[in-house]
């Protein structure tokens, strides 16, 4: 069922080898082995999520109607089955039977329908998994973390969290003790009032006899950690969910969207939410710019929260202990359209400058410098001026005025290295080298993964392109084993497991 394969490269350096020489040998992939499915399994279990438990290093997948955990060096530990479901997307209540009940009571009949990973995320305090599916309208289930037990959907308290379809987007962020979740509006003619009543950006609780219940709700001032774009344009301004974090109290998410809903420009944006706003009205969004030159990659890929090295971090005046976002872009084909082009780009944004862009973007809106709050929230909401006011850095939404926030003013970075005539850029991950060197961990469309060695004022270096899995796309989901030594990169089918430096023997080689 499961095949295992090894390949090996052999590697020659002088000790006379520069620094360059070093990060295109060393850094290399030196060793790599797949996890691979056979030919009957490929067809049905694309791989959705990949995550690591940072205890033991054992992995946990994500896939169509299964998920997976192995051991750190891809031995099958357990697999738990989540689909086929009997389930029709019309539906409401009951799961799981020959029939279900839709919201307005009529009964349909239901059919197999593949059960597609949407959400699986590692909560370490309660020693389970969180997972969340397509099927059920998009409910959730935990799992312990042996996959020997999880809790099952129950009729009488049923939440829809994520998208109840096989493509529509669902990024999770498992911080504060709370879920938070985007997604994607995903309907049918059958259920779009159900739809409607899922909101586009919710926190979850994650314990008690309500799990999955919004975190906070005030039934007097209908607010609650919930937000719903505004009816008119739901069905038709969409929003594609890429990935997200939480720092430092607040929750980031970001996004490909088009410019407005009059708008058929895309553009990528960055969401803030405070973690402690019981209401949401520290909502804010606004769009993020990577640009090189005259061209702006309008489209983000993927994202990270990391630090950098130290002679990046030097470069571009911030200390190597500050935190960074690490982001791949695609340019569009055409100025209108979602369809990506060849060109691609990396941007590197701190995470001082995003929360001083979002504090601006709100100070605009609070002193009458931005006329609306967004159309996509409300087509006639103006921004409410406060005289004197000044919005704090650490705003949670204490007004509870002018949210939720589109902001005007973009946050814009030069790229450090962009790439022409090459596969879509789809996934990134950092390790930082003996301090100094700040290394990217490329994946691309392709199924190729690229090693850069990333520095400022377009110095940046490409040292490999290897293949993996060729003509499968990267997932954005690749993380490191627990001593950094290796590299789990995903594919639709496939795990590979890809040495990242040789460790101590790079310390031998001198000079850099």
């Amino acid at each position: 069922m499961w095949q295992l394969s090894d390949g090996y490269r052999s590697l020659t350096v002088s000790t006379e080898c520069h620094l360059y020489c070093i990060l295109s040998t060393f850094i290399l992939l030196s060793t790599r082995r797949a996890l691979g499915f056979s030919e009957q399994i490929q067809k049905s279990q694309k791989l959705n999520h990949l995550i690591i438990d940072p205890g033991p290093g054992d992995l946990y997948i994500g896939a169509v109607n299964r998920i997976f955990r192995y051991d750190s060096d891809l031995g099958l530990l357990n697999e738990v089955k989540t689909g086929p479901r009997k389930d029709n997307p019309a539906c409401i209540y009951p799961f799981g039977g020959s029939t279900c009940n839709s919201a307005g009571n009529d009964v349909y009949d239901t059919k197999d329908i593949d059960d597609v990973n949407k959400i699986l995320v590692l909560d370490k305090g309660h020693s389970r998994l969180i997972t969340c599916g397509s099927v059920f309208q998009g409910t959730c289930q935990t799992f312990n973390l042996e996959l020997t037990s999880n809790s099952s959907y129950r009729d009488d308290v049923i939440y829809f969290i994520a998208a109840n379809d096989m493509d529509s987007s669902t990024v999770a962020i498992l911080d504060n003790s709370a879920l938070y979740v985007g997604v994607t509006y995903s309907s049918t003619e059958e259920n779009a009032d159900t739809r409607k009543g899922v909101p586009f950006v919710s926190s979850r609780q994650i314990s008690g006899a309500d799990i999955f219940k919004y975190t906070a709700t005030d039934d007097l001032e209908k607010t609650g950690t919930y937000l719903f774009l505004s009816d008119v344009i739901q069905d038709s301004y969409l929003i594609s969910y890429i990935s997200g974090f939480g720092f430092d109290g607040y929750s980031y998410f970001f996004t490909t969207q088009r410019e407005s809903p009059n708008s058929q420009k895309y553009t990528s944006k960055i969401a803030q939410i405070c973690q402690n706003d019981r209401h949401f009205t520290s909502y804010v969004e606004m769009p993020l710019i990577c640009q090189t030159d005259n061209i702006t990659y309008n489209l983000i890929t993927s994202a990270v929260l990391t630090k950098l090295g130290g002679d990046l971090a030097s470069n571009l005046n911030i200390a190597s202990t500050d935190y960074v976002i690490v982001a791949t872009f695609v340019k569009s084909q055409a100025s209108e359209g979602d369809d990506k082009s060849t060109q691609s780009a990396v941007c590197v944004y701190t995470m001082d400058s995003v929360r001083e862009k979002f504090t601006k973007n709100q100070q605009n809106c609070f002193e009458g410098r931005q006329e609306k709050i967004g159309d996509q929230f409300s087509s006639t909401l103006k921004c409410t001026h406060l005289s004197g006011y000044t919005v704090p850095i650490n705003y949670c939404g204490e007004k509870k005025l002018n949210s939720p926030l589109s902001g005007e003013v973009p946050l814009i970075s030069a790229s450090l290295i962009t790439f022409v005539d090459e596969p879509s850029l789809t996934a990134v991950a950092i390790d930082i080298v003996q301090s100094r060197y700040t290394v990217a961990f490329i994946g691309t469309e392709a199924g190729h993964l690229k090693k850069v060695l990333l520095s400022s004022n377009h110095q940046s270096r490409q040292y490999s392109n290897i293949i993996l899995d060729e003509g499968s796309p990267i997932n954005k989901d690749m993380v490191f084993s627990n001593d950094r030594k290796h590299l789990y990169v995903m594919t639709e089918y496939k795990v590979n497991i890809n040495n990242t430096t040789a460790g101590l023997e790079m310390n031998l080689l001198t000079p850099f």
